[in-house]
């Protein structure tokens, strides 16, 4: 099964080459756990993602609250729309 390029991805790419390849074909054995602290960076980050979307003055469409499978085809539509 493939996965979905995402902006995490495209930021971990720019950091760090080799980043996005070990996440998607590393050995999970080998990463870091998830301490209580990253956990905690990571919900900040996202709070503040929503923060930051909430005050554009642009029109954007948000696909958060459908489930994964379906927010490819989704995009599709909206891109399609735009034309």
């Amino acid at each position: 099964m493939s996965r979905p390029i995402t902006a995490s991805m495209l930021y971990d790419l720019i950091q760090c080459p080799h980043r996005v390849s070990m996440d998607l074909f590393g050995d999970p054995k080998q990463r870091n756990a998830i301490t209580p602290f990253v956990q905690l960076l990571w919900e900040r980050g996202q709070e503040y993602e929503q923060e930051v979307i909430a005050k554009l003055a642009l029109p954007f469409t948000n696909l958060r609250p459908y489930p994964a499978h379906e927010r490819t085809r989704l995009t599709l539509e909206a891109m399609a729309r735009a034309k």
